[in-house]
């Protein structure tokens, strides 16, 4: 896979390389999903990560067409589908990776909903008995809220039409 950047655009181009059947997934939110691709590899590859994941352009590239295979939008949902790719091709996770990864989910639809809900439960098989949390912030000073927490037995499953709940 290669990546150039546009210095006067804030995407990246990728082509995927060698013979393939499957083409890289064409969508509104193409640019933005390569974007957060190279965040993907970024953050995981970071030495200052609490993840420590060694992350390949390869496995990348592996990922969009695992990806495009099952339709996935990759918008905000790509950390996510990230992890449920790492999950299925038995690679490493650990408990950082899968937390950091659907967290990450959790923040970037803050960025891309523009619905009236202020806020995004995500719940994972994958990550069982916790609950991955981001509301919106009212400002744009004001910086957003992220959490992640046990899910608590007690709670009845109520939830008002102010929240998204996602399960992946």
């Amino acid at each position: 896979m290669t990546s150039n950047y546009a210095d006067n655009r804030n995407c990246y181009s990728y082509v995927v390389t060698g013979e393939s059947a499957l083409e890289l997934p064409k969508n509104k939110s193409d640019s933005l999903s390569k974007l957060m691709i190279y965040n993907i590899t970024n953050v995981l590859n970071n030495p200052l990560s609490r993840s420590k994941a060694e992350v390949s352009f390869e496995e990348v590239e592996e990922f969009i067409r695992w990806a495009n295979k099952r339709k996935y939008h990759l918008d905000w949902r790509i950390f996510a589908y990230f992890l449920s790719f790492r999950h299925e091709s038995k690679k490493h996770l650990t408990d950082e990776m899968m937390n950091d990864l659907l967290i990450f989910s959790a923040s970037q639809w803050t960025y891309f909903d523009k619905s009236e809900k202020e806020e995004i439960i995500i719940y994972s098989k994958i990550k069982e008995g916790y609950k991955f949390i981001a509301k919106k912030s009212k400002k744009a000073s004001i910086a957003r809220k992220l959490y992640i927490a046990k899910i608590d037995i007690m709670d009845n499953g109520h939830h008002d039409g102010r929240k998204e709940i996602i399960y992946i």
